[in-house]
């Protein structure tokens, strides 16, 4: 990802650094990070038939959207960040779909879904784009639309019982979370240049 500076070269923050959006990055970081551990617990639920997991599990999974919209609605207000919410719903409610589709081999659904799936996340990225200017809407989609169809692609090796294909892709997902997590917080008013949480 080019666009963002590696968080390895990133300075730690100064004394300077406002504490606030500091902590909006961190906490992103988090919420992303367990976004993609109940992915994974999902697809498993999907690939096993396990319908009353997959009930819970699911429930779990969409909370984080509705974390992720308290964290910024003091630098944007509720209406904003809540249309934005439903978006992410709407995005995971889509790719669970996928993942039962996969299972039972349902190409063309399958198809169907990934488009909607890519309206979807270009329509995140144009939302977070008309907040706030500094944040780019061809990067942001790219960087939405990368981190799905990686996590797809560790579901279908989760579906195909392949763990160990599985756990790979499991670390190249978490490997972008500082990324989603930079994505989501620079940019906040007077914080463009604020050192990335890692």
């Amino acid at each position: 990802m080019p666009w963002l500076v590696p968080p390895s070269v990133r300075p730690n923050p100064g004394p300077d650094a406002p504490k606030a959006v500091w902590e909006l990055k961190c906490g992103m970081r988090r919420r992303w990070l367990e976004t993609v551990m109940w992915t994974r617990i999902v697809a498993g639920d999907v690939a096993s038939n396990n319908t009353a997991a997959l009930l819970v599990d699911q429930a779990r999974l969409l909370e984080q959207p509705s974390l992720m919209a308290g964290m910024v609605e003091p630098f944007y207000g509720p209406a904003a960040w809540r249309e934005l919410e439903q978006r992410m719903v709407s995005g995971l409610n889509t790719m669970v779909s996928m993942f039962e589709r996969l299972r039972d081999r349902n190409e063309p659904e399958v198809i169907r879904l990934s488009a909607g799936l890519n309206v979807n996340s270009n329509e995140l990225a144009a939302d977070m784009a008309r907040l706030n200017a500094q944040w780019d809407r061809a990067k942001l989609g790219a960087l939405i639309q990368g981190h799905r169809a990686l996590s797809i692609e560790q579901a279908k090796a989760v579906i195909a019982g392949d763990a160990k294909r599985a756990a790979e892709l499991l670390d190249e997902v978490a490997e972008q979370v500082p990324y989603l997590a930079e994505a989501w917080g620079s940019g906040i008013g007077k914080d463009a240049k604020l050192p990335m949480c890692v």
